[in-house]
């Protein structure tokens, strides 16, 4: 394979997987508000509840980072 048809491949590559993350993060947020108003609907006690959202807050930002860290990886290599 061609030096130029590899970078090209590699930087198909990149953008699958940064927009995969960010797929990812708004799926993950979309699941928080489902399961905050699903919670409210079986009044699932507070604490137990803010629990769970905050764990799926600190989800999305590590997704967040893994995002950042991968386009910033990525593109000082390419």
């Amino acid at each position: 394979m061609c030096r130029q048809c590899n970078i090209t491949r590699q930087i198909k590559e990149s953008r699958r997987i940064t927009n995969e993350l960010a797929s990812i993060k708004q799926r993950l947020l979309n699941l928080r508000i489902d399961a905050g108003l699903l919670f409210d609907e079986l009044d699932i006690m507070e604490d137990i509840k803010v629990q769970t959202m905050n764990e799926m807050s600190r989800t999305y930002d590590k997704v967040d980072y893994c995002k950042t860290v991968v386009r910033k990886v990525i593109n000082d290599r390419l």
